[in-house]
């Protein structure tokens, strides 16, 4: 894995960096809540949380929910009712461009995240995200919670268009969760490019 400033569109297989959380994740737990959804759907999100601490460097704990939880999961059984144009580095899409979920990170004084909100849309041109689909969206999302940004290839959980096959968290994925955590990189909110400027190369 090598760490590099991205200034040109190349080829390169690699996954942003965006931005470092306020907690040791790979020694403390990450709180989370989980809204609005429950049976099926919920255990598909439960399910992409656990593809994550699967690997064992991260773990989650159920809350309840508070102003202290770390991340709070939002299932909205609707439709978006945008159609984003661009590739934001906080939401997944689906190949006609309609979104259906997106993370919001908000930062502590020091340019750290200290939580994130996750939306997740349970439906997409009037019919309802099947529990796999949904699973890759949660995954996805969390780990932009967790700091990362897009994954520059198609076969990676963490690229910016949602796949209706299983897919797995990546080692890459959680080397670059556990890479941003250690460089603990100083956040410039009022910097956009920001987002964009390290990427991780995946071997």
């Amino acid at each position: 894995m090598d760490l590099y400033n991205a200034t040109n569109g190349g080829t390169i297989r690699a996954i942003s960096i965006c931005c470092s959380w306020n907690k040791n994740l790979s020694s403390e737990n990450v709180s989370y809540s989980i809204f609005n959804v429950n049976g099926t759907l919920k255990h598909a999100i439960e399910k992409g949380l656990k593809e994550w601490s699967e690997k064992k460097e991260i773990k989650f704990v159920e809350v309840p929910d508070s102003n202290s939880t770390d991340i709070r999961i939002s299932f909205i059984p609707r439709e978006s009712a945008s159609h984003p144009r661009n590739n934001s580095n906080s939401e997944m899409i689906m190949q006609s461009g309609l979104m259906v979920g997106k993370t919001i990170d908000t930062f502590d004084g020091y340019g750290y995240i200290n939580h994130s909100n996750i939306i997740i849309y349970g439906s997409a041109f009037g019919t309802l995200l099947d529990p796999q689909t949904l699973q890759n969206v949660a995954a996805h999302e969390i780990g932009h919670a967790l700091g990362l940004g897009h994954a520059s290839f198609g076969t990676d959980l963490m690229f910016n268009k949602v796949s209706y096959q299983k897919e797995l968290v990546s080692k890459c994925d959680i080397n670059g969760v556990l890479k941003a955590n250690q460089l603990k990189f100083s956040y410039s909110l009022g910097n956009p490019n920001m987002q964009k400027s390290y990427m991780l190369t995946c071997y």
